[in-house]
């Protein structure tokens, strides 16, 4: 099992697994943390220090290019590690995608406050000149795909 796999497995388990420098900190409801999955942790110490830090380094990449697209630093810091995961090795331009779909998805589920002026890193309106319609028209949205 590859640390990727295995932070999946945790996370879908409840079960949330950080790096502290060179030690594991893992927070998980009661009962969850048996001998067995102990027992796993400690097996794979260093391949799950090693992905914790790969996600690091794709998250503070991440924080550069949502900023750059104007997306809120809170859509960054919400991903969770599996998600982050499933994203190393993911084209830049690629990236910003993903993060504008989340982005959107957390306003609709009221995660987060639309942004007022609507162009959520302008993929809906170029403001640089009124009523053009972006590359990435909401769904269901005038001009957008139904």
């Amino acid at each position: 099992m590859t640390g990727i796999d295995l932070l999946r497995d945790l996370s879908a388990a409840g079960i949330n697994v950080t790096a502290a420098g060179d030690r594991l900190h893992v927070v998980a409801p009661t009962g969850m943390l048996t001998a067995d999955i102990r027992r796993t942790l400690t097996e794979n110490k260093l391949a799950l220090l090693a992905q914790l830090a790969a996600e690091d380094g794709l998250r503070a990449h991440l924080h550069a290019l949502a900023a750059g697209a104007g997306i809120p630093a809170g859509v960054v810091c919400a991903l969770s590690g599996g998600t982050l995961a499933g994203m190393l090795g993911t084209p830049d331009d690629t990236l910003v995608i993903l993060l504008d779909y989340y982005h959107r998805t957390m306003i609709v589920r009221g995660e987060l406050p639309a942004i007022a002026d609507a162009t959520l890193a302008g993929a809906i309106i170029d403001v640089a000149t009124p009523g053009a319609v972006g590359k990435l028209a909401m769904p269901g949205a005038a001009g957008g795909d139904p």
